[in-house]
């Protein structure tokens, strides 16, 4: 059975919402981890590959999950031993579409430390241009994630699983390569054009993969992905397309919801018109989905400020191409 706490050799993983010896966190200290996670699962590094938080709120609703939560997921926040630092969060468990009970899926997100409340639009396009937004990696390269993998890869074995796999963007080869490090194989192209990789837990334990074994993995996943590129390039456009102009929208509803309209206007006028169509479509769609939502829950506050976000953007955008 699997605890709120889980120790590895430098990481305490814990539930969301409770501390290393398992209980309840005090609400000042909840809100600080709430507001952590948030500005890590909000920087422009991490959502270039990722779905966006949209609201803080959303990440409060995790600290509430049961574990594991109704649909066979564990959540946590992994903690340096030695200093109580959080360094990362991770999900495991119930593959979405397996019948048989016997596959994990599995994910992890360590943090840079760098981490800010927002981001300018000068950061978000550089993040998303060929040299990336890199800059501080406190945590990176420290080996958590393969800790955290490594953790993973063992408790699936432990739970009677016999497969593991993950998906992970197309581009995304530092994910990739921690995979193949630890003996995955590439499996197949999942329904978002993304890489799927895959490990049968009987070999845990009993392999040791030396760096040559490594190496020779690595070159033969680059040379099926290669030809699945090709056959994919629409589809990596169309994802590149779409996480940009989320994070662009992202941008706009945030500077919105905090009543900044003649910054709206000023970064505006720092967009290409493919750039504003982009995410003007994107906010077209939210609002969409939010009022679908909506309808199906009409006490939900949270939705409402959304829409009154989406409300005020367009209205600008409006004004902005009768400007032009």
């Amino acid at each position: 059975m699997i605890g709120n706490v889980i120790e590895t050799d430098r990481l305490i993983l814990r539930k969301f919402g409770y501390d290393k010896n398992g209980k309840k966190l005090s609400d000042n200290k909840r809100k600080e981890e709430v507001l952590r996670i948030f500005k890590s699962w909000s920087n422009p590094q991490n959502y270039r590959y990722n779905e966006i938080t949209w609201d803080i709120d959303d990440v409060n609703e995790m600290f509430d999950y049961k574990i594991p939560t109704d649909w066979g997921m564990y959540y946590m926040i992994a903690e340096l031993k030695d200093t109580g630092e959080i360094v990362a969060t991770c999900r495991f468990g119930q593959y979405y579409d397996d019948e048989t009970n016997t596959v994990w899926d599995f994910g992890y997100n360590v943090f840079r430390g760098d981490d800010k409340e927002s981001y300018s639009l000068e950061e978000i396009k550089k993040a998303f241009s060929n040299d990336g937004l890199i800059k501080d990696e406190r945590y990176w390269g420290k080996g958590y994630a393969n800790e955290i993998l490594n953790l993973i890869m063992k408790l699936a074995k432990n739970e009677g699983m016999k497969k593991l796999r993950s998906g992970a963007d197309i581009d995304n080869f530092g994910s990739i390569k921690a995979m193949v490090k630890n003996g995955f194989t590439y499996s197949f192209i999942d329904e978002d054009g993304d890489p799927c990789m895959e490990y049968d837990l009987s070999k845990f334990g009993m392999e040791i993969l030396k760096k040559k074994d490594i190496d020779t993995a690595w070159n033969e996943y680059l040379k099926i992905i290669d030809k699945e590129r090709k056959k994919l390039q629409d589809k990596i456009n169309e994802n590149f397309l779409d996480q940009y102009s989320s994070a662009l929208a992202y941008y706009f509803l945030s500077l919105s919801a905090n009543g900044e309209k003649e910054k709206i206007i000023l970064d505006l006028k720092k967009l290409s018109e493919d750039e504003t169509n982009i995410m003007i479509n994107k906010t077209n769609l939210l609002e969409s989905r939010w009022k679908k939502r909506l309808a199906n829950d009409i006490s939900d506050e949270r939705l409402k400020r959304h829409l009154e976000y989406c409300k005020e953007l367009k209205q600008i955008f409006k004004k902005d191409f009768k400007n032009k």
